[in-house]
């Protein structure tokens, strides 16, 4: 949750020593979920070189165990650290995979995470019209997940992240009112404030 709300120095705290017991034998089905959320909280604070060897075990952890249930969310944290580490193709890459087995698993919610992450990487680069089309895309695919399933966090991220790509354009006002709507949202789900 902490790595959600934006509190990812205490999303560390709590998930290496869950790392660790996971890797003790106690929960090895668990590695790869908690090894690519820590890795996601690692680069989130700037440490990519500690966050990469994390991603390739969740990886490979993920394929030996063969467990489908929240293997999108691993992809996702894959394709969030592959983007925090400027490795672009393969963040899209983890990214529409999220969203292949969200869908093929039925996980609405892990779909919406990944659309956000998607939305995310394409307008980074969304400088063409038919880019910012497609981010828009990604963010009201995720935007309707979340209001669909009461996912305040997701609501507040798509917003957020519509207002920027809307200030972008040129439609200030709507990106401001974007923007209020998400920092609303903020206060209610334990975020920090969104920033950037």
């Amino acid at each position: 949750m902490r790595l959600v709300q934006g509190y990812f120095e205490l999303a560390v705290e709590a998930l290496e020593p869950a790392l660790a017991r996971c890797r003790s034998a106690e929960f090895p089905i668990y590695v790869s979920r908690i090894a690519s959320f820590l890795a996601a909280a690692l680069a989130s604070i700037g440490r990519i070189d500690d966050a990469l060897p994390l991603i390739n075990e969740a990886i490979q952890h993920s394929a030996v165990t063969n467990l489908r249930f929240s293997n999108s969310l691993v992809l996702s944290n894959c394709g969030r650290v592959c983007h925090l580490a400027g490795q672009h193709s393969e963040a899209l890459a983890h990214a529409r995979d999220a969203i292949d087995v969200a869908r093929a698993c039925g996980e609405r919610g892990n779909e919406g995470w990944a659309e956000c992450l998607l939305r995310e990487l394409v307008s980074n680069g969304a400088d063409s019209l038919a880019g910012i089309q497609d981010a828009r895309g990604y963010y009201g695919a995720a935007l309707t997940i979340a209001e669909g399933l009461g996912m305040l966090p997701l609501q507040a991220q798509c917003l957020y992240g519509l207002s920027r790509l809307h200030n972008t354009t040129g439609k200030g006002s709507f990106a401001e009112q974007l923007a209020a709507q998400a920092t609303a949202l903020c206060p209610e789900t334990g975020m920090k404030l969104l920033l950037g």
